[in-house]
């Protein structure tokens, strides 16, 4: 899709946003279309490199990552975080 994800191999999985403002815009998106992941902001993170924390489980079907796949790009076009 586009999202830099810092070649995460584990079940944590950052999605760089930048901004404090777009982390939180795309966790906003991401909630009302069901799919929960947390911001993380300054100053837990250096100033523009705020980032999404997404976690997966053995627990999530298939088809509920492929949702949160579909739910995360419409994130990411939506706040600007994929161009």
């Amino acid at each position: 899709m586009g999202f830099t994800i810092l070649n995460s191999e584990t079940s944590i999985v950052p999605i760089m946003c930048g901004s404090d403002e777009s982390a939180f815009e795309m966790a906003r998106i991401c909630y009302e279309h069901g799919a929960f992941v947390l911001p993380i902001v300054s100053p837990a993170v250096p100033d523009g490199r705020a980032r999404l924390r997404c976690t997966i489980t053995a627990a999530h079907t298939q088809a509920e990552v492929e949702q949160a796949l579909t739910v995360l790009n419409i994130a990411g076009e939506k706040s600007g975080v994929l161009k």
